[in-house]
């Protein structure tokens, strides 16, 4: 049977305390160096846009069950959103509404648009900058 003295571990302890303080400032400082000067800052936004051919209401059970064919229209509309979403205009708006702080091209390139799958409602948009 093994025993555990607090005593011996103590005295461990004691004997390795330079060791133990010198590898803490070690990862400290390596951390400092690697988070301040290595790594870029980024700041994304993600949200999701539901595309529907105006037949297909959410939470109304008056209108009846949904039809497949509504489905379907609503799923040709994705690439004619998705082309909407990513025309320029959309980002002259923007950085209208910005007050300037960014150009359109930039608002444009800080913008990535996506389907979720090929039989998805949803269109994904994310914004992510370093600034």
């Amino acid at each position: 049977m093994n025993n555990i003295s607090i005593y011996r571990l103590f005295k461990i302890l004691v004997k390795n305390i330079v060791t133990i303080i010198l590898v803490a400032v070690l990862c400290g400082v390596s951390a400092f160096v690697y988070f301040n000067y290595l790594v870029e800052e980024k700041y994304a936004a993600t949200g999701s846009v539901m595309v529907t051919n105006g037949a297909i209401l959410q939470g109304d059970a008056s209108s009846g069950p949904v039809k497949g064919s509504d489905i379907s229209a609503s799923i040709y509309l994705l690439p004619t959103v998705k082309d909407i979403l990513s025309s320029n205009d959309i980002y002259k708006m923007l950085a209208d509404e910005l007050g300037g702080k960014y150009s359109y091209w930039e608002l444009k390139s800080f913008a990535k648009i996506s389907s979720r799958d090929e039989n998805s409602l949803f269109i994904d948009v994310r914004f992510e900058t370093t600034d």
